[in-house]
């Protein structure tokens, strides 16, 4: 018989648990809705409908993200800020490189989501 540890261990694992609970945790400090537990449950609805099994994060919300880094509302931000803001994400991020020195919001939520997916 397998011990329970192992099994609770392989599940949290197949399932993504820590990676959604990370997600979710990021999303909630980085936004701070005002109803935390409304905001989730909206939050997981999306993702179901979505398909989507561990990025809590949509296009709306990396939106947000890159607003908030626009501090001057110019609509673009700088190679650094970028990398900042990606950061906050708490997913990989491109080298400093591979990065514009001005990034619009499209071109953010393109570099956002495919270091979100895992292609930094």
């Amino acid at each position: 018989m397998l011990d329970p540890k192992i099994k609770a261990e392989e599940y949290m694992e197949k399932h993504k648990v820590g990676e959604l609970f990370q997600s979710a945790t990021r999303l909630l400090l980085l936004l701070k809705p005002k109803d935390p537990k409304a905001f989730l449950i909206e939050k997981l609805t999306e993702l179901k409908a979505a398909n989507r099994k561990d990025n809590f994060f949509t296009d709306a919300d990396v939106s947000a993200v890159f607003r908030m880094f626009d501090v001057t509302s110019t609509g673009a931000i700088n190679a650094s800020q970028c990398k900042e803001a990606l950061q906050s994400f708490g997913c990989s991020v491109p080298s400093m490189d591979s990065i514009p020195n001005r990034v619009d919001s499209d071109a953010f939520v393109a570099i956002a989501k495919r270091a979100l997916e895992g292609g930094a």
